[in-house]
């Protein structure tokens, strides 16, 4: 059996969607868990750098175009 494979037209998507909220969501969850160590040690640098780049994400270009 033989595809025309010019014939098959594939809907994207939701795929696309799909990855995208999983990318916020994990900024989110970052942010969240960052956020967190900073409040049990304020002197954790690294947790307070993921803050900061959680925070430069989500004002970022790109964060607006995954959520319209």
């Amino acid at each position: 059996m033989v595809i025309d494979m010019k014939r098959i037209h594939i809907d994207n998507s939701y795929g696309y969607q799909s990855l995208a909220e999983s990318v916020v969501l994990q900024a989110v969850k970052d942010y969240t868990n960052s956020y967190r160590a900073v409040l049990r040690d304020p002197g954790n640098k690294e947790a307070a750098k993921m803050m900061q780049e959680c925070e430069d994400f989500i004002e970022s270009r790109w964060f607006r175009m995954l959520c319209n």
